[in-house]
């Protein structure tokens, strides 16, 4: 994973994330964590980081079109092999991808690398069915 250039923010996600785990499931509850534009994954990790600290079984769906963060995510599933075991990597776009299950939290940065709001609230609607 390459390094964060806003660490501040990715700790903010694995923070809401860790509250959210940890207010709203129990220890043996399984979750459904989906990263809806998981770029280079830097939100997976703050997922997975945040179920630890709060002693949940998650599940990640990492879902991304671009074909260059998926080389990214695929290098992160090699160097987190722990993690990679409790991972989905889906190579879609989100507004045509079927999910195989519903989702119990939906993660996603509405606001791209370049704040051009890449993945906009109506590229999310569809993904909340």
């Amino acid at each position: 994973m390459l390094p964060l250039k806003d660490k501040k923010k990715y700790d903010m996600y694995q923070e809401a994330i860790y509250f959210a785990l940890k207010e709203n499931f129990k220890p043996e509850e399984p979750v459904t964590l989906m990263v809806l534009g998981a770029g280079r994954a830097p939100i997976v990790h703050a997922a997975f980081l945040a179920a630890e600290k709060a002693d949940r079984n998650v599940h990640v769906y990492a879902v991304e079109k671009n074909p260059n963060a998926i080389v990214s995510i695929r290098q992160y599933m090699l160097t987190h092999e722990k993690n990679a075991k409790k991972m989905t990597l889906v190579h879609a776009d989100i507004r045509e991808w079927k999910p195989p299950t519903l989702a119990d939290i939906i993660v996603s940065e509405l606001l791209g690398s370049f704040g051009d709001n890449e993945l906009s609230p109506e590229c999310l609607e569809p993904a909340q069915k």
